[in-house]
């Protein structure tokens, strides 16, 4: 009886391990293709909306350029500008609350400071920020690129991406006034 009574209790043992085992197994498989699921979510939404940010980066230095702020755009007048900036702000605005749903904590800090850098620009673009010129739009285009940056960096974190991040650098967002020739014209500067 004794033998009997082990031997029962070393089947249910072992059936009991291996049901274990396996309900263990699947948990770690679900997690993990439910975890591969929403990294490919994050990398979508933020892919999206570092090209909006970036499109309506672009616009507004161009109508910047036409009023005189930003030497480097090809200048689009504020006429043609402003409505195709009001479409990109809306489209910027929808991606953003993507990337504020399902970001990580860091990089959605840093995805607002790169709104506030733009919503910067667009104002000084706009003319809507009196008595400023281009040493405050010097300021704002590098608010951005550090706030593009650090959310470069803080989605890599959060995405897990290898290698390290090399930032964008901001001394040379704007041309001086000594590299200008007497016309305006763009000179080529030696660097020895």
């Amino acid at each position: 009886m004794t033998t009997q009574l082990f031997t029962l209790l070393g089947v249910a043992l072992g059936a009991f391990s291996s049901y274990l085992v396996s309900f263990l197994g699947e948990r770690t498989r679900y997690r993990r293709d439910i975890s591969g699921h929403w990294t490919e979510r994050k990398l979508e939404s933020y892919a999206r909306y570092l090209s909006d940010a970036k499109y309506m980066s672009t616009l507004t230095r161009r109508v910047a350029a036409s009023v005189g702020l930003d030497d480097q755009a090809l200048a689009l007048s504020r006429d043609e500008g402003l409505p195709l900036l009001a479409e990109a702000e809306t489209k910027r605005g929808l991606s953003s609350e993507v990337v504020s749903l399902i970001g990580g904590k860091a990089t959605v800090e840093a995805h607002r400071r790169v709104n506030k850098a733009l919503w910067r620009m667009e104002q000084l673009a706009r003319g809507l920020i009196k008595g400023s010129g281009r040493e405050e739009w010097v300021q704002a285009r590098r608010e951005y690129v550090n706030a593009m940056n650090d959310f470069h960096e803080n989605a890599r974190l959060d995405l897990i991406v290898p290698g390290e991040y090399t930032p964008r650098d901001t001394k040379y967002l704007m041309a001086s006034d000594d590299s200008l020739n007497d016309s305006g014209a763009r000179t080529c500067q030696s660097s020895s």
